[in-house]
């Protein structure tokens, strides 16, 4: 009754409640192991919904539920479930989720059909990993979880982050970017410096959650040569590694490094000399078990070191 006051508002609570019940028309028996915790897919569908049937609503919703709620907690998996069981903070990430539909959409050219595939796909399923598939089936995680891992830390950084949301939605204005675990200046050389996954003390990271790293180069450092190692991530442990690098010139250019290996910037070479970069780290396994969500999880390390010299 108290969002009657706000027409926007109003139509954007009518749409997701509407859209919930086409959910269930597919839907209504799939559980997690803990009853009354939903899917994220509902709620993220549902909040997606907002923004497709709504277009006048956007601003705010992009606002809402990407800039002030998702983006503030990279580290959250994109398929924590909702429900009364679930801290405060995990409960509301379900709605947020809205963006991985709305990635799917841009990737498909900007067809709404991938969500409509996914719900058609969850037809009878009742189990938690055959739900999760069917979604996974129209836009595979493994694939496509670090360009949307890329894509949410929301900076138009020329050809190195595009195509960014607001290519698809004008509305959806670059610049709130995500927390960052590690912030680094590096003011002299050092020698290699450990970054555990997850922050300090080496929580990890989540299924189908990212983090985000930054590294500046004092221009009075002395430093020549910069060296990001990644030998402490397996290459068979889900994790996608990005590196985006400023140049001089302004320029930023994204560089995809396998697990496992390593990237040596020397500033000698053209197109090696950096000011500042991003490293994205992101897990693209699915959660197996929410009882014991840790056995998902992505751990290890990578480290920084400079030099004086190439």
């Amino acid at each position: 009754r108290a969002r009657m006051e706000d027409p926007d508002g109003f139509h954007r609570a009518l749409i997701h409640q509407l859209f919930v019940s086409f959910e269930y028309a597919h839907n209504f028996a799939v559980t997690t192991v803990e009853p009354g915790r939903t899917p994220w897919f509902y709620e993220a569908s549902a909040g997606w919904a907002e923004w497709e049937l709504f277009r006048k609503g956007s601003t705010s919703l992009h606002q809402q539920y990407f800039a002030s709620m998702f983006n503030s907690a990279p580290q959250l998996a994109l398929e924590q479930p909702e429900g009364d069981l679930a801290p405060l903070a995990d409960e509301q990430h379900a709605v947020r989720a809205y963006i991985w539909p709305f990635f799917m959409q841009q990737e498909a050219g900007g067809s709404p059909q991938p969500i409509y595939d996914a719900w058609k796909a969850t037809d009878g399923v009742t189990s938690w990993p055959a739900f999760h598939a069917a979604i996974d089936a129209q836009r595979p995680f493994a694939t496509s979880f670090q360009d949307f891992a890329v894509r949410n830390l929301n900076l138009d950084l020329g050809a190195a982050t595009s195509p960014g949301y607001h290519d698809l939605d004008p509305n959806f204005a670059p610049g709130s970017t995500p927390g960052l675990t590690y912030d680094l200046f590096l003011e002299r050389p050092q020698a290699a410096d450990a970054r555990a996954l997850g922050g300090p003390g080496g929580p990890g990271l989540r299924p189908l959650s990212a983090e985000y790293d930054h590294v500046v180069v004092d221009p009075a450092s002395g430093i020549r040569t910069l060296s990001l190692d990644f030998g402490g991530l397996s290459p068979a442990s889900g994790a996608g590694v990005t590196v985006l690098t400023q140049a001089h010139d302004g320029t930023w250019a994204r560089r995809d490094v396998a697990p496992g290996s390593r990237l040596d910037l020397c500033f000698d070479n053209a197109g090696d000399e950096i000011d500042q970069l991003y490293v994205i780290v992101g897990n693209h396994q699915r959660m197996t078990d929410f009882d014991t969500p840790a056995t998902s999880s992505l751990s290890g390390s990578y480290t920084v070191a400079a030099a004086a010299a190439c």
